[in-house]
């Protein structure tokens, strides 16, 4: 019997392409919302998917080494639509009584929380504070 292959996305690597696979499924994301066709389940799950290719990817090209301009660019983007449109998903999910999280995997909280874990990711990358003024707090801070 054959040795088992690592499946295809354990040997994932990030490239230069990989924004644009990320702005194809926010193109996607962004009609879909706009034009409300799909159950809000439906929708919060494209959303989710979206978030998670988002943040493979940040993780690659922002988190793991210094951005290019053109990286920084394009997170910032990203990040700033997916925050817009899980604020909108999530006002909507609070307008939903029949919906019960228990039985769709995710609560209105946890929801809540990973939109307010793009919120601060925003504010601490692209926020008002300065270059520097980072650099004197992780002085002051981590020494």
């Amino acid at each position: 019997m054959p040795a088992t292959k690592s499946q295809p996305e354990f040997d994932y690597r990030v490239d230069e392409r990989d924004w644009t696979a990320v702005r194809l499924l926010v193109e996607e994301l962004e009609q879909e919302l706009a034009q409300r066709r799909s159950h809000l389940l439906f929708r919060i799950t494209g959303w989710y998917f979206a978030l998670r290719v988002f943040k493979r990817v940040e993780n690659e090209k922002i988190v793991l080494k210094q951005p290019s301009e053109r990286d920084s660019k394009y997170h910032k983007a990203v990040l700033a639509f997916l925050r817009g449109c899980g604020d909108m998903l999530l006002i909507e999910l609070s307008n939903q009584q029949e919906i019960d999280s228990e039985r769709i995997g995710i609560s209105y909280a946890d929801f809540a929380a990973m939109i307010e874990d793009l919120k601060m990711t925003e504010r601490e990358r692209y926020g008002d504070m300065t270059q520097s003024r980072r650099a004197e707090i992780l002085k002051d801070v981590f020494g």
